[in-house]
């Protein structure tokens, strides 16, 4: 029986030699990924090592993943747990750990708006001035 996915994609036979080939592809691709994962693995480590032989030592040192994307893949979750890396995650979306998104941008481009610069150096003049000015009246504004 010659169904409309064997026209449009060639006999089973051949499907089958392409997701074979596909998935060989695949695999070589996730074995680099896992290469370039452990060289960095290893860099990391080496790094607090030097730079940080006390915690090093106490083996009191965690990683902090900030939700992004390919912080939260499988692959990246199975790693981490593989390597017994102690993990902190940021709290997605919390006003209290960062003040300026929720509060000082907003305000700051609400005070910019409608203003026509010239330049680069206008704009940063601008905003500079602006966080001078909040910075004598205090933070309040935003709390």
């Amino acid at each position: 029986m010659n169904t409309l996915y064997d026209q449009l994609h060639g006999t089973p036979k051949m499907l089958r030699w392409c997701l074979n080939v596909l998935e060989k592809i695949a695999v070589q691709h996730l074995h680099k990924l896992l290469k370039i994962h452990t060289s960095l693995r290893h860099r990391v480590r080496e790094s607090i090592r030097r730079k940080r032989p006390n915690i090093w030592h106490n083996d009191n040192w965690h990683l902090l993943l900030d939700n992004a994307q390919a912080h939260r893949s499988q692959l990246v979750k199975e790693f981490l747990a593989k390597t017994r890396i102690n993990v902190i995650s940021y709290p997605p979306y919390s006003p209290d750990l960062t003040p300026f998104d929720f509060y000082q941008f907003p305000s700051m481009k609400k005070h910019l708006q409608g203003c026509l610069f010239q330049s680069s150096d206008d704009v940063k003049g601008a905003s500079e001035e602006y966080l001078q000015d909040v910075a004598k009246s205090g933070f309040q504004l935003f709390f």
